[in-house]
């Protein structure tokens, strides 16, 4: 019995790889009955090297004015401490060999530290991975000693989010060829009874971050919900149409930040989408372009300069062929 799918494909490059994963939504939901077989999970994805002494490691969420780094020299210093008390990397995360090569990941996962969608992760402790031991021995190893071992560790489930992917309403959204062609459903009047327990779940949560401060008005909620979603690539519109068309139509059916109307917003986004000229049958999916560089070098500016870098990437117009006169 397949209780859950995920697709993964890698697209390899010269000095990169890329892993675009994308979800399935009718996935989700069954997601909810492969965790009731949890109890207390632990997880924990790492990368063990092997004799990098001298190598300097750090990432965007411990990177200060000093351009701290730990040092691979098989103890934990107090930087390094630090870094295995911290909960997600940032944008990026990036260690230097001192062999003549460098590793650069960019981490485009929706989930920032005190970001909207990281409230939904209530339940879950998530923490980065980082060793520096040169006597540590894990059962798996060929080679004994975490020089470094680097990665990321959770344990527990994230409550509130499991709740939300068993009442996502139902459908049959295998018949759906598009993102787009989903929400234009999901955005008929008939099915706005199907969002209420979803409506509920999403409340509860926003009603705590209403109480604590940290999103008071339906302006501070969409910017909140648009800085979150923008971390993955939608194609199919424009990024700068799409963003407008959710932030807009969330603004316009939303009147307390600690309730959000889902099918009122994806109605109003249908309704938006037609007055703007945007076919939003054409949003076909959203991937997370987690990448890892093999560069050289990241250059004179910094790990910080190297992701600017990547994400600002060379650009090109295509216009219409002018004969010369």
């Amino acid at each position: 019995m397949t209780f859950f799918s995920q697709q993964f494909m890698v697209n390899f490059y010269e000095q990169a790889f890329m892993i675009p994963s994308r979800f399935a939504v009718d996935s989700m939901r069954t997601l909810k009955f492969f965790v009731m077989f949890l109890r207390d999970p632990r997880i924990e994805v790492a990368v063990d090297f092997h004799n990098l002494e001298g190598a300097r490691v750090t990432f965007q969420a411990v990177y200060d004015d000093a351009n701290s780094t730990g040092v691979v020299d098989g103890k934990m210093s107090e930087f390094e401490t630090r870094m295995t008390k911290t909960r997600l990397p940032g944008d990026w995360l990036y260690m230097d060999s001192n062999q003549g090569w460098d590793l650069f990941f960019s981490n485009h996962m929706p989930v920032v530290e005190h970001g909207l969608f990281d409230a939904f992760l209530d339940g879950m402790a998530l923490f980065m991975l980082y060793e520096d031991d040169a006597e540590d021995v894990r059962d798996y190893e060929r080679f004994p000693g975490a020089k470094p071992r680097i990665g990321v560790t959770s344990s527990g489930l994230p409550r509130t989010a499991i709740k939300l992917m068993g009442n996502i309403p139902k459908m049959n959204y295998s018949k759906f060829a598009t993102l787009g062609d989903a929400i234009i459903a999901l955005a008929d009047p008939a099915n706005r009874d199907k969002f209420d327990n979803y409506n509920s779940i999403v409340a509860e949560v926003l009603v705590k971050l209403k109480e604590s401060g940290r999103i008071t008005t339906v302006e501070q909620l969409a910017d909140a919900f648009i800085a979150d979603l923008n971390r993955m690539r939608f194609t199919g519109l424009p990024r700068d149409d799409f963003n407008r068309l959710i932030r807009d139509a969330l603004i316009a059916t939303t009147k307390d930040p600690a309730f959000i109307d889902h099918g009122a917003t994806l109605e109003k986004m249908v309704e938006l989408s037609k007055q703007r000229g945007l076919d939003i049958s054409q949003l076909r999916y959203a991937t997370m372009d987690n990448t890892l560089w093999f560069p050289d070098w990241v250059g004179p500016g910094g790990p910080e300069d190297f992701h600017w870098q990547t994400v600002n990437p060379p650009g090109f117009t295509v216009r219409p062929w002018v004969a010369p006169r």
